[in-house]
Parts: structure tokens; C-alpha cells; sequence
């Protein structure tokens, strides 16, 4: 019996089986592919559909987590300022990878700018600035605190 390849082509795309499988499958049920599909079923040869890994992360809810915290980091704007005058303004994200990928180098960068009187400046999406030099400064001053009590 011979088997048209449209019918194992249909196979194939239900149950997600080689063309060998469902070729099988349709000689073993005389062409029938409702009965090929129950001889597949009957045998545990239909597997579940194989999702590639960029829809697996959109679908689920930690994907999306994510994907919603990268947009947000991005929104916000790293600002090095001096005498009110921008000398860097990349977005967050940019940072956020300069900081992951040359940790030293950007850590003495910061440390040079704020010793030499810079603003390390976070701007959000919303216009409201985080001043980190002065959230350095108030945690220094808490320590000396804690220190003296």
C-alpha cells in the first residue's frame, strides 16, 4: 500500500512523530489516519509539542517578570553630572551591564567621579532623581552613628 506523503505530513503535524512513525503508522492502519493516530496513542509515540525556548520564557510568568523588570530598568536613565552638567546619561540597563561585565573598572570609575565631585544621579521614568552620592553619604553617617552610640 502506498502512503501519500500529504497523510504523513498530517500525521506528523498532530502527533509530532518522524516521518518514519507516521509513515508506519498509516501503512499499519491501511491509510486510515484516525486509526494511525490511535495505533500512535495506543504505543506512547504522539509527544507533546516541542516549544522553543523564546516562547517558553514569554509564556510563563517568571519569563514575564523579567521581560517587565528589563522594560522598567531601561526606562530609568544613569546620570553622571557635574556643576549641572551631564558628562554620562545612558539608560539603566547599559549600566547595569557595565557593571556585570567590568566590575572593577566601573566600580573605580564611579568612585573616581564621586571623589572628583560629581553627581551619580538614577533618573526615573517619571522625572524623580535618586542621588546616589548622597545616599552614600547619609549611610556613612548612619555608620558613624551606630558607631559613637
Amino acid at each position: 500500500m502506498t502512503v501519500s506523503i500529504d497523510k504523513v505530513d498530517l500525521i506528523r503535524e498532530r502527533a509530532n512523530v518522524s516521518y518514519e512513525e507516521a509513515k508506519d503508522a498509516l501503512e499499519k492502519s491501511s491509510g486510515d489516519i484516525v486509526e494511525a493516530l490511535i495505533y500512535l496513542e495506543k504505543d506512547e509515540k504522539i509527544r507533546k509539542e516541542r516549544i522553543s525556548i523564546g516562547r517558553r520564557v514569554n509564556e510563563s510568568t517568571f519569563g514575564q517578570r523579567i521581560k517587565d523588570f528589563v522594560k522598567e530598568i531601561h526606562s530609568h536613565s544613569f546620570i553622571i553630572e557635574k556643576n549641572a552638567e551631564s558628562i554620562i546619561n545612558i539608560p539603566s540597563t547599559i549600566a547595569l551591564l557595565l557593571l556585570l561585565f567590568a566590575f572593577p573598572m566601573t566600580v573605580i570609575a564611579l568612585f573616581a567621579a564621586i571623589l572628583m565631585g560629581c553627581k551619580v544621579v538614577i533618573k526615573k521614568k517619571n522625572g524623580a532623581k535618586l542621588d546616589l552620592k548622597k545616599k552614600i553619604d547619609e549611610a556613612f553617617e548612619n555608620e558613624e552613628k551606630n558607631k559613637s552610640e
